[in-house]
């Protein structure tokens, strides 16, 4: 088997009224024209969430002082993004969150060893733990 991968942005239309030139609307339309967006059989939509995932990454740095390599266990709060099937000839209409990792494209986990693990967390919620942290 092989995947091709084909992208067809979006792009902003205007149309404006003849008559008043102020009264325009904006629509989105593929990039490439109506006719490309009926050629590919499978359409897979890519999008962000507001929602973040805290994993532990084991981080490492050099001390300059004794020479060594230390290995610090850090927290980070990553985006989680979607991926949706809305157009295929032969599978259902689906949605998959995943994370995008250092490592690559990971599957969030749905149970947790930790109580406290593994959390998902609103981008705003997040900035909000940040502002109590540094006050």
């Amino acid at each position: 088997s092989l995947a091709v991968v084909v992208t067809n942005q979006m792009t902003t239309k205007i149309k404006t009224d003849v008559g008043n030139k102020m009264n325009s609307v904006s629509y989105l339309v593929p990039a490439l024209g109506e006719s490309w967006s009926h050629a590919i059989t499978s359409r897979v939509v890519l999008s962000q969430t507001e929602q973040t995932h805290r994993i532990k990454i084991k981080s490492k740095r050099r001390d300059h002082e004794n020479g060594k390599d230390v290995y610090e266990n850090i927290t980070e709060d990553v985006i989680i993004r979607q991926a949706s099937l809305v157009k295929s000839p032969s599978k259902q209409q689906k949605t998959i969150s995943f994370i995008v990792v250092q490592a690559g494209i990971r599957q969030i986990p749905t149970k947790s060893k930790k109580r406290n693990e593994h959390q998902h967390t609103t981008a705003s919620e997040t900035s909000d733990s940040k502002k109590r942290k540094s006050s």
